[in-house]
């Protein structure tokens, strides 16, 4: 097959979510098939080194600059919350850029592709259009669904209705461009559920993300002190109030039967708000970008995914998982995981019953050892990205078939 990749960055290196996905659904497939890559440039400009890996792993690489000044799109992107990823949302002022419609048709023209593959909503637009080839569009999460949760985070009315009424214009704006599309994917099937409400006429497929669980086979001596760790980029609102959560109602439960826990905040641009949640105790360490997460989490006692709002698959828990490393998260953390608490996780929702369970894990170091475990085991076993690439494999020769059948 000949794929044209669209993505709102170069995938490499792999600096966020979406590119852990996208790169790694890919880097098999670029093995079996010439699969081109046409991308927005980042706002950190890839070494040498990188670009010569990505001009390795790809057929054709082409890099967009992104005009300075581009036309504003629609009234709703000055309410949408800051930490709204431009990977799940459609409008941002990247969606019209001359350039890279430009760009796109040149390659369209020259070269005789048998399929577009769309990598999150951020580039959409450019393909709205598109009716000579199929196209197979990730939408990763369903952002309807992480406004939706939003709403509930709301203390106060006014704020609620306009949660309300941006959460309408997501759903109304998803259902009348996401339906456009025959093949959408998505992380996980509560995301995908929403989704088929939305777009009835659409297949819907779920593809979760893996994890490259054999890179994390190195084992780090835990620390001195019991130790809890949570990592993600920290800018992110889901993560921030994950922590804010933790830090205010669940770690002062925990320090009353444990005075000498510490929690390590890990992760890239950590948020004003966090760097203060540092600064107020000394049992709070934000330590912000580190060059390898894993001696991070592997020599924690417990990894902790307090996370009460979002959408899509949690790649902690997965990374969690494949370190070995005992977990208690929410119940929204496991959405899209076929986790079993008790067994290779804790699952508690209230600030009580986190607490309880992280002081299980502190105190009871076998019963932790053997839920971190049956993670790992969980994971190698279905959690691969060779198995997630085969599926997206499959579903890029199913979409090419139906639009010659047409």
């Amino acid at each position: 097959m000949k794929i044209l990749t669209l993505s709102p960055v170069p995938l490499y290196p792999i600096r966020s979510g979406l590119e852990l996905r996208i790169y790694n659904l890919l880097r098999p497939l670029c093995d079996r098939h010439e699969i081109s890559l046409l991308s927005f440039a980042p706002e950190i400009e890839p070494s040498p080194e990188e670009l010569e890996h990505l001009h390795d792993l790809f057929d054709k690489v082409k890099i967009v600059k992104l005009e300075e000044t581009v036309p504003d799109t629609l009234p709703l992107i000055k309410r949408i919350p800051s930490w709204i990823s431009p990977s799940s949302i459609t409008f941002g002022p990247g969606s019209q850029s001359k350039k890279m419609q430009n760009s796109l048709d040149c390659l369209l023209e020259g070269n005789n592709y048998d399929l577009i593959f769309v990598a999150s909503a951020f580039v959409l637009n450019y393909v709205l259009n598109c009716k000579t080839l199929p196209i197979v569009f990730d939408a990763i999460d369903d952002t309807s669904l992480l406004f939706r949760r939003e709403i509930n985070q709301q203390s106060s009315l006014a704020n609620k209705l306009r949660a309300t009424k941006d959460w309408l214009i997501v759903r109304q704006t998803e259902k009348k461009l996401y339906s456009r599309f025959n093949e959408i994917v998505l992380t996980s099937p509560t995301d995908a559920a929403i989704m088929r409400s939305l777009c009835p006429r659409s297949n819907i497929t779920v593809i979760p993300n893996g994890v490259n669980a054999n890179s994390y086979n190195e084992k780090f001596q835990i620390t001195e002190k019991p130790t809890l760790i949570f990592t993600g980029v920290m800018n992110y609102g889901p993560n921030i109030k994950a922590m804010t959560f933790f830090c205010h109602s669940v770690l002062p439960l925990i320090e009353k039967q444990i005075p000498e826990i510490e929690l390590a905040i890990v992760g890239r641009n950590p948020s004003e708000e966090l760097i203060a949640l540092g600064k107020s105790s000394d049992r709070i360490t934000v330590m912000g970008t580190v060059d390898d997460l894993k001696p991070y989490i592997g020599s924690a006692w417990v990894y902790i995914c307090p996370l009460i709002t979002g959408a899509g698959i949690k790649n902690k828990v997965l990374e969690a998982w494949s370190s070995e490393i005992p977990i208690v998260a929410t119940s929204l953390s496991c959405e899209g995981i076929n986790v079993a608490p008790d067994e290779d996780i804790l699952v508690a929702d209230t600030p009580v019953q986190f607490a309880e369970a992280v002081i299980k894990l502190l105190m009871d170091r076998k019963y932790a050892a053997k839920l971190a475990q049956a993670g790992r085991k969980k994971v190698l076993k279905q959690y691969d990205w060779e198995s997630k690439a085969q599926a997206l494999e499959q579903l890029f020769e199913r979409a090419i078939k139906q639009f010659r059948r047409y």
